[in-house]
């Protein structure tokens, strides 16, 4: 394959990637409502089982879109200069990695929390 092909199919793929990442969150979130919103009616407690397999579809989409803008930033800056600038491993709170990850795990928690409460 040539390059441009190459470059071509992976831009077909990460569109692909965008829109599957786009359906699952529209799917959760409309899952998180209808569960919520059957709660009085359904089966002690199950509503609540879903809220919370709907909050970690939600919660990994997330981790999906993090690791998508790590390989971007990756690709776009692959010199000497810019791994000194940008911490890799996420562990240094310079990085937006590590600033990302704690909010995502924030969202996450409070999603959780609140389907607790609504028990």
């Amino acid at each position: 394959m040539e390059s441009s092909d190459v470059e071509h199919q992976r831009d077909r793929a990460e569109k692909a990637a965008d829109a599957i990442r786009k359906l699952v969150t529209a799917l959760s979130t409309g899952g998180l409502a209808a569960a919520y919103t059957v709660r009085k009616e359904s089966i002690e407690g199950w509503w609540a089982f879903a809220c919370i397999a709907f909050t970690v579809a939600l919660g990994m989409i997330l981790r999906s879109w993090f690791l998508v803008k790590d390989r971007a930033l990756a690709r776009a800056e692959d010199t000497p200069e810019s791994r000194a600038r940008v911490p890799d491993d996420g562990d240094d709170i310079r990085s937006s990695w590590w600033w990302d990850k704690r909010a995502a795990y924030a969202v996450m928690v409070g999603a959780v929390l609140l389907g607790v409460a609504l028990l």
